[in-house]
């Protein structure tokens, strides 16, 4: 073998080596202890967070935000007509819209305070937004392990100021649960089954996590995929058995009205409906740019052989798409800034990508109740200067279709399909 021959099988053999280190990182001396101190640290730190956004946000009273607890005195009350037929009764205002197994899940809460249940509640989404940071940047390999865990920490902190999480934490809402379930499946290498279920349990609660799928899809995570699918028709059958009627109802009757009800305009309304009607635009026109922008990120996305971008992509495209889409689903974009933090570091010429980042923050920063004249909710009559920041989440979240997907986050650490 030549000198020049042996140099290239050495330098073959570290490529290799590598590979095999990215695709199973060894643990360190600390890693068995890592974890468990991550969580109780993570534990403790919402708890604190937690507590004192319940006084911080009720204190603040911004223009918009919503009566604290509204939400999840709906969930209280669907335990407690769970084996009656009001839980799915029609009703002018707040009625239950959730699946029947997660109106099941909700039953515990009648044996609880409300106090006591939305502090809790709000304890678990702070918890999860930091699991969700973590698992984004561990994704990337960005920094080190302790860096990690301080910058999960951090924008978890920064995160719960902004409209999103801040009327979240008010209402007593499961958003960053269900996304913290979906990072977590799209953030596994391998593709088992196993790691579908909680895909799909986040699927059988609310059922715009299902949107995702088609990611895994991508990215040849067929067991995956077919485990989330399996997960949600066993819970579909388990509502069915138990609730019988109730259940059926739901599926043949709620379930088909909620996806023909009314454009809702209000400033909160955060879908591409609400913002085509605000902004004057022919829907077939903003459905077209929708579907275009979706399968260009696709695109780029699965070129790139980067999945959880794919995920973040149809995320935002569902939450654009849905019939009712209000500023605390926007939790997604979480994920999304990190990514774009990541590429500011990490890009040679970062000023775009710090742009758009600082964009994104902004709109999540500013309570887009302080958009309109006279502070009013109605989104309905606006002239262009202020349709446009009513609208910003829609807006952003069309240009985010194909941003996160460029976004410069260098070579994935890991890849689980290919």
């Amino acid at each position: 073998m030549t000198e020049n021959g042996s140099r290239e099988h050495d330098s073959t053999r570290v490529d290799d080596r590598v590979e095999a280190v990215r695709a199973h990182p060894p643990l360190d001396s600390r890693g068995r202890r890592t974890a468990p101190w991550f969580a109780v640290a993570t534990l403790a730190y919402a708890a604190v967070l937690s507590s004192a956004l319940a006084v911080a946000i009720p204190e603040a009273a911004l223009v918009g935000d919503p009566e604290w607890g509204l939400d999840y005195r709906v969930y209280a009350r669907a335990g407690r007509e769970l084996w009656t037929p009001a839980l799915y009764a029609p009703r002018p205002e707040l009625p239950f819209l959730y699946p029947p197994i997660a109106g099941m899940l909700f039953a515990a809460l009648r044996f609880i305070p409300e106090a006591l249940g939305h502090a809790v509640l709000n304890i678990a989404t702070v918890a999860a937004t930091v699991t969700t940071a973590h698992h984004v940047l561990a994704w990337y390999d960005f920094g080190t392990r302790a860096q990690r865990h301080a910058l999960a920490f951090a924008a978890a902190g920064l995160f719960s100021l902004t409209t999103p999480w801040r009327t979240e934490l008010a209402l007593g809402q499961i958003n960053s649960l269900l996304l913290a379930a979906i990072v977590i499946a799209a953030t596994r290498t391998g593709d088992r089954a196993r790691d579908g279920v909680l895909l799909g349990a986040a699927t059988s609660i609310k059922l715009a996590a299902g949107i995702v799928v088609p990611g895994f899809l991508l990215a040849r995570r067929w067991r995956t995929a077919a485990g989330a699918v399996l997960t949600f028709l066993v819970t579909v059958a388990v509502g069915v058995l138990v609730l019988g009627g109730t259940a059926v109802r739901y599926w043949f009757e709620v379930l088909p009205r909620m996806s023909n009800g009314p454009v809702r305009t209000e400033v909160f309304s955060q879908n591409l409906a609400a913002a085509l009607s605000r902004l004057g635009l022919a829907p077939p026109l903003g459905w077209g740019l929708l579907a275009v922008l979706t399968v260009i990120g696709l695109s780029i996305a699965v070129r790139r052989r980067d999945h959880f971008k794919a995920v973040l992509v149809l995320g935002m495209a569902g939450l654009l798409a849905q019939p009712v889409t209000w500023t605390h689903h926007w939790v997604w974009l979480g994920p999304a800034a990190l990514v774009l933090l990541i590429g500011v570091v990490r890009c040679a010429h970062p000023y775009r990508w710090a742009c758009c980042l600082v964009l994104l923050l902004g709109t999540i920063l500013f309570p887009v109740g302080y958009a309109l004249p006279g502070h009013s909710l109605s989104g309905s009559g606006l002239d262009l200067g202020r349709a446009l920041p009513a609208s910003g989440y829609a807006l952003l979240g069309l240009a985010l279709l194909v941003l996160i997907p460029l976004c410069p986050t260098g070579r994935r650490p890991q890849d689980a399909s290919t």
